[in-house]
């Protein structure tokens, strides 16, 4: 490793020149986020919150349609149920 400057430096030899440009590199490259949301951002994430249409109400028969026009063949979600498991 070499330091990152203009020219560049020499070579650094020992384990903690190593170490000690590896952090230095680490903490110009690894900044945190500023988490700092502006009043602007809140006041529109709170307005999509109470703009959201509500989920109509559904029926069992509903339900047993929704589950009758499942493909068999399709592959398992992510619960690992398949539609055949449903229909059964």
């Amino acid at each position: 490793m070499r330091k990152n400057i203009t020219p560049p430096g020499p070579w650094a030899k020992s384990d903690k020149e190593k170490a000690d440009l590896f952090a230095e590199h680490l903490s110009e490259v690894f900044t945190p986020h500023n988490n700092n949301q502006s009043q602007e951002v809140e006041q529109e994430l709170k307005s999509l919150i109470h703009q959201q249409d509500r989920l109509k109400p559904f029926t069992l028969k509903d339900i047993k349609n929704g589950i009758k026009k499942l493909n068999n063949k399709k592959a398992p979600g992510i619960d690992l149920i398949t539609a055949t498991m449903l229909k059964e």
